[in-house]
């Protein structure tokens, strides 16, 4: 087992979020937790590269390589937290370009409301007393 590495970009970040947006704290928890796991894998691979120094291709090689199974909602989620946090990092000079730039979120199923059965629909215009004003409102 690789032993964790402690980036302090992460609480740095997780600090201005939970000021300037006041984040909930499992927000903020699943925030570290995903930019901890990157920084980890990152200690693991042969540049050791830290959090701000990551470029494009690590994050990529990141996705293939720990979350290649991953349903597209959560790759989603993951990479709108790298995105957040590598904007931050512009903003704060902790890096000169967001590696996030060009990398897209993966296609997700368009997801549609159900409709109402016919029954459903009979018993919603049945529904109103006619026999009120409110009634013949509805």
């Amino acid at each position: 087992m690789v032993p964790e590495h402690v980036d302090p970009s992460i609480d740095r970040f997780l600090d201005a979020l939970w000021l300037e947006d006041g984040l909930s704290p499992n927000t903020l928890s699943a925030y570290r937790r995903d930019l901890q796991l990157f920084a980890n894998w990152l200690q693991t691979q042969n540049q050791k590269q830290s959090l701000v120094q990551a470029n494009e291709q690590a994050l990529l090689a990141y996705g293939s390589a720990r979350h290649a199974d991953s349903k597209p909602t959560s790759v989603s989620r993951r990479l709108s937290v790298f995105k957040r946090f590598y904007r931050w990092c512009l903003r704060e000079g902790l890096c000169q370009v967001n590696p996030t730039l060009n990398v897209a979120a993966p296609m997700q199923r368009l997801r549609m409301p159900s409709s109402l059965t016919e029954s459903q629909v009979e018993a919603l215009l049945e529904a109103p007393d006619l026999a009120t004003p409110l009634g013949l409102r509805d």
